[in-house]
């Protein structure tokens, strides 16, 4: 089942590693999802200033930046990242471009309101907004790995079939 659904999508989105063109509509594609969703966090106040493993000031067992002259610990990401070279640094492995150290997912002290999910019977919570956020990076960022992987090989025409 898992590989009949990975061949029906390498198929659907490389051709099978001889469409460099569909190669490079599903690398643009997802790169598109991935600013858009960054986009939506930074705006939303769910991407916060990484203060790890060094802050701007420790006070008792508090460790945060300095802002207006208190210590704060869930600082909005702000102007610090552009959201599309956050989604490129997220979505391309092994290139640092220098935005996902700065910024992580959480929730900013000025953030509008949050969805805070779905209540279940008991304590258990589902779909938080945030939560959501952190597991779309994470996929993202695999999905990085795999495409970016797949793009490499159509590009280079390995799986072309030889003409003797």
């Amino acid at each position: 089942m898992a590989t009949t659904v990975a061949n029906l999508l390498f198929g659907w989105l490389f051709d099978f590693g001889l469409s460099a063109n569909k190669a490079v509509a599903t690398l643009a594609v997802s790169f598109v999802i991935g600013w858009l969703v960054f986009s939506l966090a930074l705006i939303r106040g769910a991407l916060i200033v990484d203060q790890q493993p060094v802050a701007g000031s420790v006070e008792n067992n508090r460790l945060g930046a300095i802002v207006q002259g208190e210590i704060e610990t869930s600082v909005n990401c702000g102007n610090a990242v552009r959201p599309s070279l956050y989604a490129l640094d997220v979505f391309i492995p092994l290139i640092d471009l220098r935005q996902e150290s700065k910024c992580e997912v959480g929730v900013a002290n000025d953030a509008a309101d949050l969805f805070s999910g779905i209540r279940l019977p008991g304590e258990m919570v589902w779909l938080h907004e945030i939560e959501i956020y952190r597991y779309f990076k994470a996929i993202y960022a695999v999905l990085g790995w795999v495409l970016v992987s797949l793009s490499i090989l159509t590009f280079s025409g390995i799986l072309r079939p030889w003409n003797h």
